[in-house]
């Protein structure tokens, strides 16, 4: 917020909708990897329970993330480079705050990737048990 705030830097449109389709991508690998996860091979009925309630949990927080990160998306469409200004100084600037959270948003991504895959062991694991 304080980057968007008080920066003077323009992001363009080719920028922005690099990122959208960056984010597309990968919140689509991550729900591919969610939902194709499978317990039903864990004979243990606490530990798979335990391991598809992570899924679940992984799972939605994936299209929460990808849910704000579209809203904000066209929010900046609609209003293309919006900035709040308060007594001549620039409290907040939509398209950098799209950024943020578009850059945020492949960072979130990339370490639920990393989770899918240990949740991807565990239940090898369980299996071996």
């Amino acid at each position: 917020m304080l980057v968007a705030a008080f920066s003077d830097i323009t992001i363009g449109k080719d920028v922005s909708n690099t990122l959208f389709t960056i984010v597309g991508i990968m919140f689509s690998i991550g729900m591919s990897l969610a939902v194709t996860s499978n317990t039903s091979v864990v004979v243990n009925k606490s530990v798979r329970k335990s391991i598809r309630e992570e899924i679940d949990r992984i799972r939605d927080l994936f299209i929460s993330c990808f849910a704000v990160v579209a809203c904000i998306y066209v929010l900046n469409i609609i209003f293309e480079n919006w900035t709040l200004n308060v007594y001549g100084y620039k409290i907040f600037n939509l398209s950098i705050f799209q950024l943020i959270i578009q850059l945020y948003s492949i960072a979130y991504f990339v370490i639920n990737f990393k989770s899918l895959q240990n949740l991807n062991n565990q239940i090898g694991d369980a299996i071996n048990d």
